[in-house]
């Protein structure tokens, strides 16, 4: 007789086999049993009834027919105990391991809640040289004192084999819970037996249940690098090689939420270039699996996790190779969010908090009042103690923004990792998904600057819990940031490179036109939904950020910045070439639309702990002692002229150059510029030198995009819609300029109208954002001489600029870009035809433009 009595639940269910039939019983456990037994008596004595159960009824009763009339049904409390009372007993202290079930003359022994397998699965296709992971549920049994045996099936044979090669180490059962398939498995069926144990108690042998048995989905299958097409990448450059100490791999990966893929958008759109089936989880997740065990890192952060990959393949094929996890769902109704894995054999969890970014900006919060589940500093303090009055101000004035921040579903994971060796530093790492829509940088600069105070907050708290580590925590921010370079630097990133964001930076204007409400709907990637238009909402707008500060150490894992006081970086996975890629992303071998960032860290020796130290600094202030982290990406300094790759991790260094009234040689969307601040008076004045050209000449300016347009000439009159569709591109408008146009007064003196371009290069666009301003642009060659469409064109002005971009050749056309007036409401001019001059004349007649003629 076999008893299950969940603890908690208020019945318990009975089986047992009645002549050859297998019977349930479902009673209360404060039940007398006299109830149960009296059941069992009625089941042994009942005759037959009809035809349609006469297979059963025929059995119950041949072995009803062979007790006794007065058969008699009992529980005795042991073999040679006398019965219990079953007008007084019930069912929960008669039903108990130790205790016989007596039904007429047979005594059947009575088995409480012996280890049990509710269910076992195999998640996913099976491919040679990744794990197949059994995830069982089970009852009343330790997970680690299961036994599992591995078979194959290999075609043409019937029989199964057993594999695995791991040691029989009790009473034939194996120990090995996963198994890797091998070449010579590729078309076999795979199966596991699982026979569920339970740990004994003071040195006594285990209880083992009864096995259960699981078939891996599908015969096995080549690795789908192994096959033709795209070649196997993001192998580490270690090359598998596991790291010892002082050095850290850490990977940062995106791995695409099923959730994501399995729309028919995502279907037919997003990812219609790669067949369905390779989009499939099945597919998909033992391929990621196979991946994150390929890297043998220390620490794994993963973004746009199912909950149900987390729990059925990921947490137990990274605990079954060393690794234990967290997982934290985003707000919201979706089942995907954050996990963090990190190696157990180097580090413990010491803390956890989990950050709810819509708490950390809710205005009022009681200050006494009850923390949140995660006990983050949102649930203690209002919003102005907790991160200062400045920013209080700065969201009660921008209600668009406010509400904004509450839809948002974005969490942050802070983990406090303690070194086995407490010789070496202890993590506070940081893992996120940042909000993703194009015109809500601001959101996800202000999450990252919550997310690194309480962070700070977090690790002050739990310092305790580190205080016999000899070096001083370290704060590894990890995440997708979904920030990218094509607009300049992102305020998220350049809050964490240099500690503090001004008022003016690019983020805040640019999210100046970000309103939740919209028309239509639109669900990305992050699983936030954008509501429709709602028309009296008011639109939030650039705003000074209180001055804010990584206090800490800071490594970014979202590019290649890293805080070269703590650590340096001494390995990084290349970014595949395309040919390496294929043609798309996800395929079948990539599973993700994402790459995984991965480096190789070293601890540096110089992060001791001073004598008295109180910790991290927490004000929110800018710190002195900051230290400025730096780019490994960009190419290092070089004298004037030097030519680098006009690649976007070169923006800042390009932009810098501006600003400090440089000159730089860049590539447009026509041919090669020169390039200075247009509002730096030393910076147009060297341009024109390096030019060669008279001063009475005038230059355009080169702006990052249309909303900077109206800051700089007068372009109210021109029909809605026109500007947007003329740029980017290869048009200069000709246009009145403002007189409080923020332009050196030297640039184009003594004239009324300004040429604008607004050039379709990522590369200009982004220097542009990053400098805050209009760039002062002209062809770059000697006056007088051709237009360039190669550096090499122009060698000998390399000198006399602080850099030279070099995109390759751009073409053969070297008419530069079209000019056009259109200072004149209704008309337009052509001053100069150039690239794409009809195609500019049919744009300007569809909105109604006539062409005039051009001034000489």
């Amino acid at each position: 007789v076999v008893v299950k009595s969940v603890p908690g639940e208020p019945n318990m269910t009975i089986s047992l086999t009645v002549g050859g039939v297998q019977r349930h019983l479902q009673r209360p456990k404060e039940e007398l049993l006299e109830k149960p037994l009296a059941r069992l008596l009625a089941n042994l004595s009942a005759p037959g009834k009809g035809k349609k159960h006469k297979g059963r009824s025929q059995q119950a009763t041949d072995l009803s027919s062979a007790q006794p009339a007065s058969a008699s049904v009992a529980v005795l409390a042991g073999l040679t105990q006398p019965s219990l009372d079953a007008s007084s007993v019930t069912n929960e202290a008669a039903w108990v391991t130790g205790h016989v079930l007596q039904l007429g003359e047979a005594r059947l022994p009575i088995l409480r809640n012996p280890p049990l397998i509710a269910k076992l699965d195999v998640y996913g296709d099976a491919f040679v040289g990744i794990p197949l992971v059994p995830v069982p549920q089970l009852l009343f049994a330790d997970e680690d004192a299961c036994s599992w045996e591995w078979e194959v099936q290999r075609p043409p044979a019937s029989v199964w084999t057993r594999v695995g090669g791991d040691p029989a180490c009790s009473a034939g059962r194996g120990v090995q819970r996963t198994y890797i398939p091998t070449p010579e498995d590729v078309g076999a069926l795979v199966r596991v037996r699982c026979t569920p144990g339970r740990r004994g108690k003071g040195g006594a042998a285990p209880t083992w249940g009864e096995a259960a048995l699981a078939v891996a989905g599908g015969r096995v299958q080549p690795h789908p690098a192994t096959q033709p097409g795209p070649a196997k990448v993001c192998i580490p450059p270690a090359r598998l090689e596991a790291t010892v100490p002082p050095r850290l791999r850490v990977v940062s990966y995106n791995i695409l939420a099923d959730q994501y893929a399995a729309t028919e958008r995502a279907k037919s759109v997003l990812f219609g270039h790669c067949p369905e089936k390779y989009l499939r989880p099945t597919h998909r997740r033992p391929l990621i699996l196979g991946q994150l065990l390929e890297f043998q890192a220390d620490i794994l952060c993963l973004q746009e996790v199912d909950e149900s990959a987390f729990r059925g393949l990921l947490e137990p094929g990274l605990r079954d190779a060393g690794y234990n996890g967290v997982y934290t769902n985003k707000l919201g109704k979706v089942a995907e969010g954050e996990a963090a894995f990190f190696r157990s054999d180097r580090y413990e969890l010491a803390a956890r908090r989990d950050v709810d970014f819509r708490a950390a900006f809710l205005a009022r919060r009681e200050a006494d009042g009850p923390e949140d589940a995660a006990g983050s500093m949102a649930a203690r303090s209002p919003l102005s103690e907790r991160y200062g009055p400045a920013l209080a101000a700065f969201l009660e004035a921008h209600p668009s923004l406010r509400e904004a921040l509450q839809r948002v579903g974005t969490v942050a994971q802070l983990l406090l990792l303690r070194p086995r060796d407490p010789r070496h530093a202890p993590l506070c790492l940081v893992n996120t998904h940042l909000f993703f829509h194009n015109d809500a940088p601001h959101i996800r600069t202000l999450h990252t600057w919550a997310a690194v105070k309480e962070a700070c907050a977090f690790l002050q708290e739990s310092a305790n819990l580190v205080k016999d580590c000899e070096l001083e925590p370290t704060l590894l921010f990890c995440g997708d940031m979904n920030s990218d370079l094509n607009d300049g630097i992102p305020g998220a990133l350049q809050l964490l490179e240099t500690g503090q964001l001004g008022a003016d930076y690019w983020d805040w204007e640019a999210g100046v036109d970000f309103d939740w409400h919209r028309t239509g709907k639109n669900k990305g990637n992050s699983g936030d939904e954008i509501g429709e238009e709602d028309e009296g909402e008011p639109k939030g707008g650039p705003a000074p950020l209180p001055e804010a500060a990584v206090i800490l150490d800071v490594a970014l894992l979202t590019g290649s910045r890293y805080d070269p006081a703590a650590l340096e970086c001494v390995d990084v996975m290349p970014t595949p070439s395309a040919a390496e890629l294929g043609s798309f992303l996800p395929s079948r071998s990539l599973p993700s639309d994402h790459l995984p960032v991965v480096f190789d860290l070293s601890f540096l020796p110089s992060r001791a702990r001073a004598s008295g130290s109180q910790g991290p600094r927490v004000d929110g202030g800018a710190s002195p002692e900051s230290p400025r982290c730096v780019s490994t990406q960009g190419p290092p300094p070089t004298s004037a002229g030097g030519v680098r790759p006009a690649a976007l991790h070169a923006v800042r260094a390009a932009a810098a150059a501006l600003a400090g009234g440089g000159v730089v040689a860049l590539p447009t969307d026509t041919l090669y510029g020169l390039a200075a601040s247009a509002r730096d008076e030393g910076g147009v004045a060297r341009l024109y030198a390096v030019k060669g050209r008279r001063h009475a000449k005038p230059v355009a300016i080169a702006l990052a995009d249309t909303r900077a347009l109206p800051r700089y000439v007068t372009a109210a009159h021109l029909p809605p819609g026109l500007v947007g569709a003329l740029l980017p591109g290869p048009v200069t408008l000709l246009l009145e300029r403002r007189a409080d146009a923020p332009l050196a007064p030297g640039l184009n003196r003594g004239t009324a109208s300004l040429g604008v371009r607004i050039p379709d290069s990522a590369f200009v666009r982004a220097v542009a954002r990053q400098l805050g301003g209009a760039l002062a642009l002209t062809s770059a060659n000697a006056s007088g001489q051709t237009s360039s469409v190669a550096v090499t064109e122009f060698q000998q002005l390399w000198p006399q600029c602080e850099a030279v971009y070099d995109d390759g050749v751009l073409g053969t056309d070297r008419t530069g870009s079209t000019v056009v007036d259109l200072t004149r409401p209704g008309t337009f001019s052509i001053i100069r035809r150039g690239a794409g001059v009809e195609a500019v004349c049919d744009t300007l007649r569809a909105f109604q433009l006539v062409e005039g003629v051009a001034d000489e």
